[in-house]
């Protein structure tokens, strides 16, 4: 079952701000997923739990009630036809036959959940769809498989961490369909998905250490096995999705986006 979370030993209010210099106290710097209704600033650090801003803090929690134009043939709002569809989707995740899972109930809404994704499936729609889904109901983060194709190309002269920037923002751009409004109803939304919570790793290794600094997600989602192998062994739960060795889309459609949203 779901964890409750643990809140992070932090202050609120004036105790929270009274040692800090004045002009950081007075801050209004916020996280840009950070629910309009709470405050910024350092003050906001009360929202933390184990350093991360909960779901029901973020964008991302109300993002679905939001919109309420309808969306479906049978009359359905937004709300009503993406709970539908997240269904569907939970049940083909919790499908032992296609991921392995054990578990015959989904996470609690507002579990911290990581997906990790090959870099050159970030265009397919029913993988987009699929992530909005689960960024709609889970904290989720999200981790990009670079492959050796990946090189972060760029003009001469510019620098390698330039370079690695160039290509994350540009797979980012991709997997919101080219569109950076928060309200951008193609691809994965910034409100849904922020752009720090999209991170890219080369190597399982690299993978690993990112997954091991998150305070125990309620589940890991990957194609790699080894994976699996690697995080098992520490506690974490890893889903598999994809028969076999295979890694990449076929006909279009990315090995994730097959799995849970045929």
């Amino acid at each position: 079952g779901a964890r409750a979370p643990t809140r992070a030993a932090v202050g609120g209010g004036a105790d929270a701000t009274a040692s800090l210099p004045s002009s950081v106290a007075s801050g209004k710097r916020r996280p840009p997923h950070l629910a309009h209704s709470c405050s910024g600033g350092p003050s906001g650090s009360r929202y933390l739990i184990e350093g991360l801003i909960p779901f029901k803090r973020s964008l991302a929690g109300s993002y679905e009630s939001s919109k309420n134009a309808t969306v479906s043939q049978e009359g359905d709002d937004v709300v009503t036809a993406n709970r539908k569809s997240r269904a569907r989707l939970l049940a083909r995740l919790l499908n032992p036959a296609l991921t392995g899972a054990q578990a015959k109930t989904p996470p609690a809404r507002g579990s911290n959940v990581i997906v990790c994704i090959p870099s050159a499936d970030v265009g397919c729609p029913k993988l987009q769809q699929a992530l909005y889904l689960l960024g709609t109901y889970f904290n989720l983060f999200l981790v990009l498989t670079l492959s050796t194709k990946d090189n972060a190309g760029g003009a001469a002269g510019v620098g390698e961490s330039d370079k690695e920037k160039e290509l994350l923002d540009d797979l980012r751009a991709q997997l919101r369909g080219n569109g950076n409004e928060a309200h951008n109803d193609n691809g994965v939304p910034i409100a849904v998905l922020p752009d720090h919570r999209i991170v890219a790793a080369r190597t399982v290794e690299g993978k690993v250490a990112f997954v091991r600094q998150m305070h125990r997600p309620e589940f890991v989602l990957d194609c790699d096995a080894e994976m699996k192998t690697q995080l098992e062994r520490f506690g974490f739960m890893v889903l598999l999705y994809g028969p076999g060795d295979e890694k990449r889309s076929s006909d279009g459609v990315s090995l994730l986006g097959r799995t849970l949203m045929a």
